[in-house]
Parts: C-alpha cells; structure tokens; sequence
C-alpha cells in the first residue's frame, strides 16, 4: 500500500475532526461549504453521502464529546483512503486541496488558545497527527528535499507485495443513524428528525426472521421504495447488533479475522450491492466463510438486476445466487396504508396517505420535498407583482416561504391556497391555525378540503366528525376519501358492503 496515501488519508481525517470539533457548538448542522478540501470527492462511488456522514458525525460529536473523536478519526481515514488508494489523479488533487486549506487564515483569530479542535482526543500513533507539510510522493519515491531534519535521519524502504486489509471499526448498531445507512432525509419540520416517520412494512416480519441467520440477506426493490429505511429498522430488531458500513470497493478481507459481538450479532452493510462485488470485494468463497464465522451481510438491489444475474456463472453472479431475499414491493397494501393514515406522532404521515395514493408513500418522502422549488424563481417575481395564482404556486413550490405566499393568496378568496396553508401549518403542530385555514379553503368551494378536515378530526380522536366531513368529500367525488372513509370504516368496524362498496367506487375514479 502506497504510504504517502496512508499518510494523506491521516491528515484528511484529522482535517475533519478538527473541523467538526470546531462547529460541535454552532446552530446548524456542519455543510460541504465548511470543507471544500472534501469537494474532489463529491464524484467517486458514494461521494454523494459524503455530507449526510458529516451531520452524522456532528450529532456524534455533540452528543457524546470527545468519546467519540477517536472512532469517526478511525472511519474517515479508512473512508479516504479506499478512495484514493486506487485513483491517484483525485489523491493528487486531495492533497492540494488539504494544502489550500492548512493556508487558509484563521477565520476567528480571537479564540484564545487551548480550546479549539486541537484539544480533541485523538490517536495516540504519531503519524496521526498531521505534519506541518506534506511530503510528496511518486510511486516508491519521496521528496525530503524542502525538509528540515536536526538529528540523524534513517530512511527505510518497505515493499508490500500485496497490500493487507485495515483493522475493522464495528460500530454498536443504535449508534448508526438512518441518514448514514443511506436513508433520504425529507421535508423538514422544527422539532422533527430529519428522515420521515417509519410505517411498518408487511414484509419486515420476514426481513427480520432471514436476519436471525448468518449469511448473505439481499432486499428488492425498485428506487425510492424505503429498502435501506426497512433494512435499517431490521437490524436495529437483532439483540444488540454491531455494524460495519464499508465504502463501495473496500477490501472486506479483515472480516475473517475481525468478526465481533458473537454468531449472529456482526452486521455488514452493504448497501447497493453490485458496488461491492469484484477483484478483492465481496466473492463466493469470502460469503462463504463470513457465513461460516456466524456473520450477517445485508444489501439492496433492484429486482430485476437480481432475477438476471442470480443465473449468470461471474464470481459476482454466484454471490447474488447465494442470497435469501426479501421484496419491498412500491405498491403498499390496505394494512399499510391504513397504518400510515393511522401514523400520530409525525404530521407528515397523514399529507403523505392523502396525496402519495398507493404506489408512492416511499417516494413521497424521498424526493416530493424536493420538487417544491422547481418553478419558484418563475413564480416569485409574479407573486411580488400582484399575481394571486402565482402566490399560491410560490407558496407551495417553497416551503421555507410557504406560509408568507400562502397566507397572502388565502387572504384574497384563493381556496387552493387555504388548504395549501393549512397543510404548511399541520407540519410544525399549529393544528388550530391548520382547522381555520381548512375551513376557509372548504367555504370558498374547494372541496377537497374535506379531506384534510376529515384527517384532522380523526387524528383528534373524532371519528364521528371525522366520518362527516370524509362523507362531504365522498359526496363530491373525491377517490382519495373513498378509499380513506373505507379504511376507517374498516377501523372501526363499520358496515362491511359499504367499505367494499367504497374501495370499488375509489378503484372505478383512478384511485391506486
């Protein structure tokens, strides 16, 4: 292994302690902004969660102090250095990049010494700590000619006729938030995790029986349809679980002789997991004695990646045949759907039952938030001119500005716009201001209003309010309140030919 990389991953992880350590106290969450020397890596396999291990680490940092310094030193080293080990051109522009940065002035120069990130707890190697200039290095040859030495100096020339795996860092599983598994964050709510509420699954029953036993446990799915949110909740159900989370194309050797936590206990996360098969990554025979040594591998791939190469005949096809697997289908079920409208301790699961329909809660989560600001900058400039559409357009593409647009296109009769309001305000708990705002976009003669009144009330513990208005909205159409009328019914064991009769009528308008 080349050991000017080995040195470089060193100083990089280090960098970023530093950094984090220096923003553990501020009021946001730690941005890619704060480390441009990390933006070289924003293209290579995996670079895109690169930030969410950043906030990851920051709330490590925040909850557990200096404890925790040591292992997130331990995993951005190992993080780097899999990079860059194998591509020179992004180790090259790392280091000019990490050389940019240690000459950048100090952006407080006030704070008194001894109480920034220096003071962490590090490593107790030396070569941790990083050196005041990084030597440069071309292939087995070393530039100390800009060095200055005040002693006898020994050089030594190691040769590695094949490089040895890095030791291991298992991580407890409860330590390991859904963000770094891979899960999407979604709309963002005061008061809320950044991820959205988890509604059980029906086939988490089966993910966690296949989880009790060592081996390769491969979940199916389409994009955006919560695999590694499901896998994530699955893991945390074993008894006292410890993870590892390699980067795509790490060496998995050292698992042989680092399984920790007893049979059954390690996890490897491998998510995506074509990411993780070829020369030296995940192959039959290594499957094979991670099995052996009691270990559980988890992944994801799409399904229909899976049914085409679990009969091909390459090393990485014959791992995919060996795999148990389990399906996360898009399209959830009346029993999921029903638990999601049912879900109370987030608002944003009852706006994602109304306005997802039944192939797309998952998706709604992962990227609906996203799609707000889409046309906002065409509509802005027409809403500060007066446009009350274009208000209310603005208001819902917006959500950091929502309210503002809304409030002002509802104040003028918009009735869209209303209801718009009131699911802005259901968010952040201001459920009365919500009721107000529905009501109004109701009285104005947009009905699907209803709806939201309906939901409201229910989530009060209302179902005979509730049961009024979701038939308002029955009588005007609506196949949303169909099929939500249908599952309260079926809830509370309501007339069982008029549920069927409803979920045909939902089924008849489109509704899926």
């Amino acid at each position: 292994m080349d050991t000017g990389v080995d040195e470089l991953a060193r100083v990089g992880a280090r960098t970023v302690v530093q950094g984090l350590t220096a923003l553990k106290e501020g009021p946001r969450p730690p941005a890619m902004a704060d480390f441009p020397f990390l933006l070289c890596l924003l293209d290579a396999p995996g670079g895109s969660r690169i930030e969410g291990r950043l906030v990851v680490d920051w709330h490590r940092l925040r909850n557990r102090g200096s404890a925790a310094t040591r292992e997130i030193e331990t995993n951005w080293f190992h993080r780097l250095r899999n990079r860059l080990e194998t591509d020179p051109p992004r180790a090259a522009r790392l280091r000019a990049a990490l050389e940019e940065d240690r000459r950048r002035p100090d952006p407080d120069p006030d704070v008194p010494e001894g109480t920034g990130a220096a003071d962490t707890e590090g490593p107790t190697d030396p070569a941790a700590s990083p050196a005041p200039d990084l030597p440069q290095s071309a292939g087995d040859h070393v530039d100390f000619r800009s060095a200055t030495f005040q002693d006898q100096v020994v050089g030594v020339q190691h040769h590695h006729y094949g490089s040895m795996p890095a030791p291991i860092a298992w991580r407890p599983a409860d330590e390991v938030a859904p963000l770094e598994f891979g899960v999407r964050p979604t709309r963002r709510v005061p008061g809320l995790p950044e991820v959205p509420p988890y509604i059980p699954r029906d086939c988490d029953k089966r993910l966690r029986a296949e989880l009790g036993h060592p081996g390769l446990v491969l979940i199916l799915g389409e994009p955006y349809v919560g695999k590694s949110y499901s896998a994530w909740h699955g893991v945390q159900s074993l008894p006292d679980p410890v993870l590892y989370l390699p980067e795509p194309g790490e060496d998995l050797r050292a698992l042989l002789t680092e399984p920790e936590g007893g049979h059954g206990r390690s996890v490897v996360w491998l998510d995506d997991l074509t990411d993780h098969l070829g020369d030296g990554r995940l192959g039959p025979r290594l499957l094979g004695r991670l099995t052996t040594l009691g270990v559980v591998v988890i992944g994801t791939m799409p399904a229909d990646e899976y049914y085409r190469r679990r009969a091909g005949t390459e090393p990485g096809d014959r791992v995919v045949a060996m795999a148990r697997t389990v399906e996360v289908p898009r399209e959830w079920s009346e029993g999921e759907l029903q638990r999601l409208a049912g879900h109370r301790r987030d608002p944003r699961a009852y706006p994602a039952f109304l306005w997802s329909g039944r192939e797309g809660a998952a998706s709604y989560f992962a990227i609906g938030h996203l799609l707000f600001d889409k046309a906002l900058r065409y509509l802005e400039a027409a809403a500060e001119g007066g446009s009350v559409s274009a208000a209310r357009e603005a208001g819902r593409l917006h959500r950091d500005r929502a309210e503002r647009w809304l409030r002002r296109a509802a104040e003028a009769g918009d009735g869209a716009a209303a209801h718009e309001l009131g699911d802005v305000l259901v968010g952040p708990g201001r459920i009365r201001e919500a009721h107000f705002w529905y009501q109004q976009a109701y009285d104005t003669g947009f009905d699907q209003a209803a709806a939201s009144l309906g939901g409201l009330f229910l989530n009060w513990g209302d179902p005979k309010t509730a049961e009024y208005w979701f038939r308002l909205g029955v009588d005007h159409g609506d196949a949303r309140v169909m099929n939500g009328l249908a599952i309260m019914l079926g809830r509370t064991d309501g007339n069982e030919p008029e549920r069927e009769e409803l979920l045909r009528r939902a089924a008849a308008s489109g509704y899926r």
